[in-house]
């Protein structure tokens, strides 16, 4: 299986466009920093502002379940699936080509 170039791929899909994916609607705003519920099915939180966006750095943090990561790990994470899977998905929802780290594999 070809690899393919994770931190390209990081710089060209940014947090804004994953979360505009999946549909989440921040509570509050201060800057780059957004807060809201968390949309992790492992998340057991209920209401609040436990998840935490930095959109300028493309991470995130629930505080209630822990989980953190970059944009790509949170599609992983919201469809269960291994980050190889997981960014191959994202890329076909977006419409973009993955990104191979050997373009000349078939």
């Amino acid at each position: 299986m070809p690899g393919i170039d994770y931190r390209r791929l990081r710089t060209e899909i940014s947090m804004h466009q994953v979360l505009e994916q999946i549909g989440f609607e921040a509570s509050s705003r201060r800057g780059d920093q957004v807060r809201g519920v968390c949309p992790l099915p492992a998340c057991q939180a209920g209401a609040g502002r436990t998840f935490s966006v930095h959109l300028g750095r493309g991470i995130f943090r629930c505080f209630a379940c822990g989980l953190a990561g970059n944009q790509l790990d949170l599609w992983a994470m919201l469809h269960n699936l291994p980050l190889h899977q997981s960014v191959e998905s994202l890329c076909r929802h977006l419409h973009r080509p993955i990104p191979w780290l050997n373009s000349e594999i078939d």
